[in-house]
């Protein structure tokens, strides 16, 4: 088999799947034209109304950290891998 027999099968097979996709109406589209077509709608708004909560519960437990370990160090007596504990406990949920 030469290099011109192969070009001609895989010209072949390329026409048959382009056929085979018009047929199942599977057609390529770019980002663009996926994102026109779904539009922007309510499941977006309820997403984003979700998003924000989540993002806001995120930032208070990473900052809020700061102002906890220097009373529990004081009150609770503990150490620094009991602190460094309490500190990770958070990313664990």
């Amino acid at each position: 088999m030469d290099l011109r027999e192969l070009n001609v099968i895989e010209e072949k097979i390329a026409k048959i799947e382009d056929e085979s996709k018009v047929e199942t109406g599977i057609v390529e589209a770019t980002f663009e034209d996926a994102i026109s077509a779904t539009g922007f709608g309510k499941f977006n708004l309820i997403l984003l109304t979700l998003s924000v909560p989540c993002g806001w519960a995120s930032i208070m437990d990473t900052t809020t950290m700061s102002y906890v370990l220097p009373a529990a160090h004081c009150h609770l007596d503990l150490n620094l891998e009991q602190r460094g504990m309490l500190n990770a406990i958070t990313y664990l949920g």
